[in-house]
């Protein structure tokens, strides 16, 4: 019985492809998906970097396209996102989530801090292009398929996603035997599988940060982000769900010693707090900034010109496929918002992403320029 249902479902998946259907979403970074075809059901991800180099904004964009793919080929694909948000509020993930598509489909680059007038007004033909149709309907879809909890330990998420998984499912049992400490004979329901009343729905587990979650009774830190992790396993295995996760990197990957050694990108033993997380993933990916170690070039990637934009992307670990796979990226911070870097030895591809560069960074240095000024002139008098 198992055999043939595997049969069953290797034999859809290929009907899938054939058909023009999907069995992933796909990841946005084309040269990357080879490492990483984009997210599948039933896989387990981990994203890590160190403290402000990005993982926040890298997890928030892989969130962003999955949201992206989930809305415009919503004939394949459909998507549930449980979201336990333990570093930031509510407000602010969706803020973020404006910036995005206010860069994406206007190219306005502006941050959250920005878009709330944390220090002056925002131009209030800003807060208009959220009523864009483009912009307003993707805001809509992001109300209806990201669900937020406030549950901060791991017996608490997983109870919520238990929940949703029986509401949306039905668990198939099958008879087991065995003798009890008596020697009687028993039989009992064993869970075999789970059928989802929509197979095309990707349910993903979002956790930022492991970190900040709140310790089970008894237990500490580690102990808990293991039961979390464990938990991760169970509910991949049994309905299907993704698991994406976010954990920092120890502060030792940002050290002089990491950077004399060329150890600055992440791995498993910088994981901070609990490093046998790594253990349970399908696929770990890691974040560095080069830029943060004032180094000129890394990985032949022009990183003085590239300035604090370019960032280092890593399969660090890969339980199904090759690791250590790497890819330049450009990231554009305010907005959550990634591209793929050109090839390292493609010079003209390069020149214009640093012309494109020197265009964020005019604006601002004439800011802090006139700034100065003002500041010497009010000395002088």
């Amino acid at each position: 019985m198992i055999i043939e249902r595997i049969k069953s479902y290797l034999l859809k998946r290929r009907e899938n492809i054939i058909n023009g259907y999907l069995n992933c979403i796909p990841s946005p970074f084309l040269r990357f998906r080879k490492n990483f075809p984009g997210i599948e059901q039933g896989k387990y991800y981990l994203i890590t970097a160190a403290p402000k180099v990005g993982k926040t904004q890298l997890s928030s964009y892989f969130l962003y396209n999955a949201l992206e793919e989930a809305f415009t080929k919503n004939d394949k694909i459909r998507i549930k996102i449980f979201y336990f948000p333990l570093e930031e509020s509510e407000d602010l993930i969706i803020q973020r989530y404006m910036c995005y598509l206010l860069y994406r489909y206007k190219k306005k680059l502006i941050s959250p801090e920005e878009l709330s007038s944390t220090q002056k007004a925002v131009d209030e033909e800003i807060l208009l292009m959220l009523e864009n149709s483009e912009i307003k309907s993707r805001l809509e879809f992001f109300e209806q398929h990201v669900i937020f909890s406030d549950e901060r330990n791991p017996t608490g998420m997983m109870k919520f996603l238990e929940s949703y998984a029986k509401n949306n499912g039905k668990i198939i049992y099958r008879k087991m035997q065995y003798k009890d400490t008596e020697g009687h004979l028993v039989i009992k329901d064993k869970f075999d599988h789970y059928e989802a009343n929509d197979r095309n729905e990707y349910v993903l587990w979002f956790v930022d940060h492991l970190s900040l979650i709140q310790q089970e009774r008894g237990m500490t830190l580690r102990e808990t982000m293991l039961k979390c992790s464990e938990y991760a396993k169970d509910l991949k295995k049994k309905y299907n769900y993704i698991p994406v996760f976010v954990q920092q990197q120890g502060l030792e990957t940002t050290s002089l010693q990491a950077y004399k050694e060329g150890k600055i990108r992440p791995t498993v033993a910088g994981l901070s707090d609990c490093k046998d997380t790594a253990k349970d993933v399908d696929l770990m990916i890691g974040l560095c900034n080069p830029y943060s170690f004032e180094m000129d070039t890394y990985c032949k990637y022009p990183i003085k010109d590239l300035q604090g934009y370019a960032r280092i992307l890593e399969i660090v670990v890969n339980r199904h496929g090759p690791t250590n796979g790497i890819l330049g990226v450009m990231m554009l911070g305010q907005a959550a918002y990634f591209e793929e870097l050109p090839k390292p030895d493609d010079n003209i591809a390069l020149a214009r992403v640093q012309a494109f560069i020197n265009n964020l960074i005019k604006p601002v240095q004439e800011i802090k320029k006139g700034l100065l000024f003002l500041l010497i002139d009010k000395i002088t008098k």
